[in-house]
């Protein structure tokens, strides 16, 4: 019986190599900075944005987590929620509301009551993919955190992503 060759990396000859292979310096010095550029994209910098880099979310869930943010931020807005607290402004600003007999302020309310209707209507998308999908999408589009249902998730997002693709 023969004895077994160690599986290593072998010269065109035969002849077991005597270091392994080793990328040239070039290609090393391309390949990070390609990761660095990679890591500059501004999806890095929330837990939606990391789901779709890593592929475990389309590009369409991932389009329609951003405006299920963006909508519920408008809502809040438009329902004159509080506002998180932050510090203190130390500089003189800000301004009224407008004045709703005007012009701007009859703008505002139309665009506000437009908020409305579409929030109300993608919430009733999601709630009818079952409460996980709306904690799921809750937790990681609005409050940014990591979930553990990326069935939920992604059951959630194509929901929204129906709603919102059947209008356009």
């Amino acid at each position: 019986m023969t004895r077994r060759k160690n599986l290593v990396h072998r010269q065109p000859n035969g002849q077991p190599r005597r270091q392994p292979m080793m990328l040239p310096p070039t290609e090393v010095r391309r390949m990070i900075d390609a990761e660095i550029v990679e890591k500059r994209k501004p999806e890095w910098g929330s837990s939606l944005g990391r789901l779709v880099l890593a592929r475990r979310i389309t590009e369409t869930q991932y389009s329609a987590g951003k405006r299920w943010a963006e909508l519920v931020e408008q809502y809040s807005i438009a329902c004159q929620a509080p506002q998180p607290p932050r510090s203190a402004r130390l500089e003189r600003g800000g301004g009224e509301d407008a004045d709703p007999n005007s012009l701007q302020g009859v703008k505002e309310a139309r665009r506000h009551a437009q908020t409305k209707k579409a929030y109300l209507e993608a919430s009733a998308a999601l709630r009818l993919m079952g409460k996980a999908a709306e904690a799921a999408v809750t937790d990681v589009c609005i409050k940014d955190l990591h979930t553990v249902g990326l069935i939920h998730l992604r059951g959630g997002l194509s929901a929204l992503a129906a709603l919102w693709g059947s209008r356009q």
